[in-house]
Order: C-alpha cells, then structure tokens, then sequence
C-alpha cells in the first residue's frame, strides 16, 4: 500500500471506497477500482507508464453526478497509483463532498 509521507496532518482525510473510475489517456480508457477517496485526490488499483504526469478521470458517483477531473500522478508503486485532482468546479465539489460527508446531503 502506498506509504503516507511524513509532512504535516492531512487537510482531506481519506474515506474508503468501492468505487470504480476511468482513466482517460488519449483515446484509450482504462476502468480501475478506487481504494480511497478524499476531496484532494484519489488512489486507485492501477498502473501508467512511467512517462505520465497527467491523466482524466471520471467517477460516476452515487447521486447520479460524474465527476470529470484532471489530476497529477503523485505517486506510483506497487500496483498503486495516487492521483490529484487539478481543478474542481463548484458542481464537482458539491458533489464530491457529499459522497465523502452524507450528513450534510
């Protein structure tokens, strides 16, 4: 599992997911499950090349809203990949944060 680095406290906490999303690279679409979730990014099941700093990618979330992003490959290892997200809209947002904070739905 990727290893947290030391810094300071999370400012997004991550939430556990069984999420799936696409990872847009050109033309090509690759489905890859979402291991967790914050409001700054995501970790997935996966691999990129190695050349690749920038993905799109898009998850369907519950409340009927897919969440269309750019995001930067932070980290790479062991068949998982961090991704952050570039971006977000205020749509995004909203319906980001209601996913990872149902109690505010």
């Amino acid at each position: 599992m990727l290893q947290p680095t030391a810094g300071p406290r999370r400012y997004h906490p991550r939430v556990v997911s069984r999420l799936t999303a696409k990872l847009w690279i050109g033309s090509h679409c690759s489905v890859v499950r979402i291991l967790n979730l914050s409001m700054a990014g995501v970790c997935v099941v996966g691999s990129l090349p190695d050349y690749m700093e920038r993905v799109h990618v898009c998850i369907g979330l519950p409340h009927g809203f897919e969440l269309k992003v750019f995001a930067k490959v932070k980290r790479q290892e062991q068949g998982l990949l961090a991704l952050e997200f570039e971006t977000l809209d205020w749509d995004a947002l909203i319906a980001l944060a209601r996913y990872l904070h149902p109690r505010f739905s």
